[in-house]
């Protein structure tokens, strides 16, 4: 298991990949253009992306879907071809990015694995469509 250091650094990375989020909003022509493979895909924006100590790798956007607007985060390890993100580090991970404690029965949340890259993904609708 992968140990994770927020230290300041990691806080200040944090909160630029968040200011970049809020100011580009992924729209849902991008979405769809990512879905379709018309786009790569948003966490291969660099501005969407923040690596922590010790081989974390972050993706964050802000995203206009069909169920509201959502915060949209991958987790990721990516110099290794075995680790999945651990649970406690994902958790504080979620945490610096704003994100609810996270419970699997809650309306409004997405948590999948994508097993291609390793990664933890997980959506949140912070804005109801009206």
């Amino acid at each position: 298991m992968r140990a994770l250091i927020i230290d300041s650094n990691a806080k200040l990375a944090i909160a630029k990949v968040i200011e970049y989020a809020e100011g580009n909003i992924v729209t849902r022509r991008q979405l769809l253009a990512a879905m379709e493979g018309m786009e790569g895909p948003i966490g291969d924006k660099a501005g969407h992306v923040c690596m922590l100590r010790n081989g974390y790798r972050v993706a964050f956007s802000i995203e206009d879907q069909l169920a509201g607007m959502a915060r949209h985060i991958s987790i990721s390890i990516p110099d290794s071809k075995e680790d999945y993100p651990n649970p406690l580090a994902a958790s504080l991970i979620l945490n610096e990015f704003g994100f609810s404690e996270i419970n699997l029965k809650a309306e409004g949340l997405m948590v999948w694995i994508e097993k291609d890259v390793r990664a933890l993904n997980v959506v949140e609708i912070i804005g109801k469509e009206d």
